[in-house]
């Protein structure tokens, strides 16, 4: 008998209730409440038990929804001042908001609830509001790591809501899983490989030795529109001002990013590191890349769980573009001619696709014929009046009006950052100090960067693991074709010219779905199809090929037509805004096909 088995025997002799702890994490400048209707959803399809969210202190609010709307809360109070607006066209607005999260909850169907002798407990995150995104991937993970701790102390200690008077009722957390919508993503992929190195999952090494005990499974991780191999390079120059400016002014987060990092790069005795051969293979190394290094912490906790289950956006993701959302070499949806088939259950969730055929020329209406004789075929997103939020005339009154306010907004935009870049840093500091007395280490200690120190320490020196898998992936060619091209600069795998329509998942990945019958959609040249696009960094192109090496990942692809930036539509982010709203069916399919 295994020591998972023989755990869960001695819990149902024992009466414990188990618990299946799912935890949702927000994204860059976010808010609990983004992700609020992810989580409503899922707890009206499997009867599950919404946890009272941390504030970022620790402490338990005595209104649970408070806790996830203050900050929001607060900036609509101001932008109410200053726009005067009365209260009662607050509570107005709030109540047709929350009619409009009803109406999509009234949509997901009562799926079943969790198997006897289980509880479903859904914990969203608040210790990463807004500004605090910008302190580091890691630095985010730590606080989410702090938060799911204390939650599982306080099941334990006294059990889920609904049978709080029930004093004599014991629980157990038994199975994890995870949520993260855009930055969220690359956070939790971080925590869940402290976890498992810490000994709380199942599948860790050290589980049946772990003072934590090692009884939580590893269940699911879904990600959402996350940015998985930073932020892909563009062609041009405003593209590249973007890249430059985006990397300086979101602090350490934005390092991470744009591949701007160095600080995982270097570990042990660094002076013998230098002066070896080994020490070429470690250098200017970012976070991103070391979070997909075969072998590492990293991607030993991501293969532990039984699902990884990645949610992308196809068309007009301006944040998160499709190529570093989906984890793939190419984007075929920006090929003139693309077809593809929708589900007929989920409407903008793309069942099949078929990127080959092109339109011939004569195909095409005389407008179309005319501005692709006239127009580039990429402009800058500021000269794309039909991406801007508002119907003409008023999109092409705001392009005219650029020249004089974006001087004003640029300046706005410095002083910002430069004071929320200081912030941030002291944040840092404070963090630093905060993990340095935690684990008794000197306050001050020469030649030694303690971020790295923190993940050497708490994550078991993955790093070291890291930089070995890199010097020894030459040798494992045979057993990784794919990583073998790339390294020996074939670039990525080409596409079958004579395939017929692709699945979602593409060849680097399990297929996920069949082909359906019906009538297709088709991309034509304008304001999808048509786009150049800049080759992946050889970095970027490791990093797709080893996360579709994960046998457990799958993807699933949407397609949001005529929608400005799809970013905060793929799980209504907020129901204010009509475009978003056009989400809550993967919102539902989210819901509706969970992994109990």
């Amino acid at each position: 008998m295994t020591t998972q088995s023989a755990l869960a025997s001695a819990s149902d002799s024992n009466g414990v209730t188990k618990v299946h702890l799912t935890v949702f994490v927000h994204g860059l400048w976010g808010d609990p409440q983004h992700v609020s209707l992810l989580a409503r959803s899922l707890a009206k399809a499997h009867s599950c038990v919404l946890s009272p969210a941390l504030d970022a202190s620790g402490s338990y609010p005595l209104d649970p929804s408070a806790s996830s709307s203050t900050v929001e809360e607060s900036m609509r109070k101001k932008a109410s001042s200053k726009n005067e607006k009365t209260e009662a066209q607050q509570k107005a607005q709030r109540e047709k908001e929350e009619a409009q999260v009803q109406k999509a909850l009234d949509e997901v169907e009562d799926i079943d609830a969790p198997e006897p002798g289980w509880k479903l407990v859904l914990l969203n995150t608040v210790s990463n509001r807004w500004v605090n995104t910008y302190d580091g991937i890691d630095l985010c993970a730590e606080r989410v790591i702090r938060e799911i701790k204390a939650e599982i102390k306080r099941i334990e200690e006294t059990g889920v809501d609904e049978d709080a008077d029930n004093k004599s009722a014991a629980y157990q957390v038994r199975r994890l899983s995870i949520v993260g919508y855009s930055l969220g993503g690359l956070i939790i992929r971080y925590a869940i490989a402290v976890l498992w190195y810490q000994g709380y999952l199942t599948s860790s090494p050290i589980a049946s030795k772990s003072q934590n005990h090692g009884r939580i499974e590893s269940s699911s991780i879904y990600t959402f529109a996350t940015p998985h191999i930073g932020v892909p390079p563009v062609n041009s120059p405003f593209g590249k001002l973007v890249h430059y400016v985006g990397g300086q002014i979101l602090s350490r987060t934005g390092k991470q990013l744009y591949a701007i990092d160095e600080d995982w790069g270097t570990h042990g005795d660094s002076q013998a590191l230098h002066d070896s051969e080994h020490a070429k293979c470690v250098e200017q190394r970012g976070l991103l890349e070391a979070m997909s290094e075969p072998g590492s912490v990293f991607m030993k906790a991501l293969g532990s769980f039984k699902h990884v289950i990645v949610y992308a956006n196809s068309l007009s993701d301006l944040t998160v573009p499709f190529r570093t959302g989906a984890i793939e070499f190419d984007d075929p949806f920006l090929l003139e001619g693309t077809t593809v088939n929708t589900s007929p259950s989920y409407p903008h969730l793309i069942e099949s696709y078929n990127p080959q055929r092109a339109i011939p020329s004569d195909e095409r209406s005389t407008l179309a014929r005319l501005s692709a004789a006239v127009l580039p075929s990429s402009l800058p997103i500021f000269l794309r009046p039909s991406l801007y939020p508002f119907r003409p005339p008023w999109n092409y009154l705001s392009m005219l009006s650029l020249p004089f306010l974006l001087p004003a907004l640029l300046c706005i935009l410095a002083v910002r950052s430069r004071g929320q870049g200081k912030l941030s840093r002291k944040r840092i500091q404070e963090e630093e100090e905060l993990w340095l007395k935690e684990q008794s280490l000197a306050a001050e200690q020469p030649n030694t960067n303690s971020r790295i120190q923190r993940m050497l320490i708490a994550a078991g020196n993955a790093l070291q693991t890291v930089t070995e898998g890199v010097c020894a992936e030459e040798g494992e060619g045979d057993k990784h074709p794919v990583l073998k091209n790339i390294i020996q600069g074939n670039g990525a795998p080409k596409r079958d010219p004579s395939s017929s329509d692709r699945n979602c998942a593409t060849s680097t990945s399990k297929p996920m779905s069949t082909r359906i019958e019906g009538p297709s959609l088709t991309l034509q040249r304008g304001r999808y199809a048509g786009s150049k696009l800049a080759s992946l960094s050889e970095k970027q192109k490791l990093m797709v090929a080893r996360l579709n090496a994960l046998p457990n990942l799958r993807k699933h692809f949407t397609y949001f037509q005529d929608v400005t930036n799809s970013h905060g539509t793929i799980i209504c982010r907020t129901t204010a805004i009509g475009m978003q709203v056009l989400g809550k069916d993967v919102v539902r399919h989210f819901a509706e096909t969970f992994e109990l």
